[in-house]
Formats: C-alpha cells, sequence, structure tokens
C-alpha cells in the first residue's frame, strides 16, 4: 500500500517537471579590480579635500591654526603640494633609492600687536615638511629600491575582551583592551 503511493507520488511530478540546469551561466560576472580600489584609496588619501575623509589634507589640517603662547603669532595652513618626484622607478630601483615626492606646506604667518588685536606683520611661504612615498602604477611602492605592496588587515573592534583560561585546577581569567586608534 505504501509502496503503491509513493510510486504515484513520484510519478505525478515525473511527468510534469521539467530539468532547470543551473549550471550554465549566461552571463559572467567580473571580480572587482583589487588593486583599483588601493590604488583609487591612496590617491584619495594624498589628493581628496572633502570633509569627514581620511586624507593628508584634513589630517594636516587638524594641527592649525599654531599659536603662541600670548596668542600674538599665529601660523595659519593655506594648503600643500606635493612636487614631482626627482628620479624615476627605474634610478630608484637601481640605485637603491626611495620613489616619494617633497610635501611642501602653504603657511601664513601672521604677528599681532600685544596690546591691539591688528594685525602688524603677515607673510606667506612654502615649507619643506617630508618626502612622502608614491605609489606605482601596479600598486606596489618602491622603499630603499625595493618594491613593497600594503597588505590589508582586518581590524578588530574597540573594546575590552575578557578570555577564561582553564589549566587543570586553575582557572584563569583575563582581559585585553582594544583602543578606537593605536
Amino acid at each position: 500500500m505504501i509502496e503503491n503511493l509513493k510510486q504515484q507520488f513520484f510519478n505525478l511530478f515525473k511527468k510534469n517537471t521539467k530539468k532547470l540546469n543551473l549550471t550554465k551561466k549566461i552571463e559572467k560576472v567580473r571580480p572587482p579590480s583589487l588593486l583599483h580600489i588601493q590604488k583609487k584609496s591612496y590617491n584619495d588619501f594624498l589628493y581628496s579635500k572633502k570633509p569627514f575623509i581620511y586624507s593628508l589634507h584634513n589630517s594636516i589640517k587638524n594641527f592649525f591654526p599654531i599659536k603662541n603662547s600670548l596668542k600674538t603669532i599665529l601660523l595659519k595652513y593655506k594648503g600643500y603640494e606635493l612636487k614631482n618626484p626627482t628620479h624615476t622607478l627605474e634610478e630608484c630601483k637601481l640605485y637603491g633609492l626611495t620613489y616619494s615626492a617633497s610635501l611642501e606646506l602653504h603657511v601664513q604667518i601672521c604677528i599681532k600687536a600685544e596690546k591691539e588685536k591688528k594685525t602688524i606683520y603677515k607673510k606667506n611661504q612654502n615649507v619643506y615638511i617630508c618626502e612622502i612615498p608614491l605609489m606605482t602604477n601596479e600598486g606596489s611602492f618602491i622603499i630603499n629600491g625595493t618594491e613593497r605592496v600594503i597588505v590589508s588587515q582586518m581590524c578588530r573592534a574597540p573594546g575590552a575582551y575578557f578570555f577564561l583560561k582553564e589549566d587543570k585546577n586553575k582557572k584563569q581569567y583575563s582581559l585585553e583592551i582594544i583602543p578606537y586608534k593605536g
């Protein structure tokens, strides 16, 4: 009786079903260009001036204006400029140099009279700060003549993590604190 019902059930679905082959893909999906993501991220860091984006401009801007204790001398940030690299990629690899560009800040110094709030002296000047490594078209950096790459890492969420470690008859509790920065 049960075997007969099973057979009727399978026959019912066997007649009315079509085979659907899901192995054949109509449209191929291209994988994302991970190199493009890396290059765009570094380019945004160097050249983006949008607020709320972690960029060189926003990082420098956080330190300014700089004032002395009497607030008579004020140093204002006006922008920055990345100069062209002094060496080519081939020269850097051959002579053990770093492929980099000079970073110059455009600053303005203002000197005010001590008793009056009027500015008595104002001057704009470019100040050399450092050399910043530049990314090659392949997404790598050349540091001391050696080609290096940046490998992204997963960030652990900040907070306090408690652990329990049991050894034979002992229970050992530990705490690991992950800061937001640093």
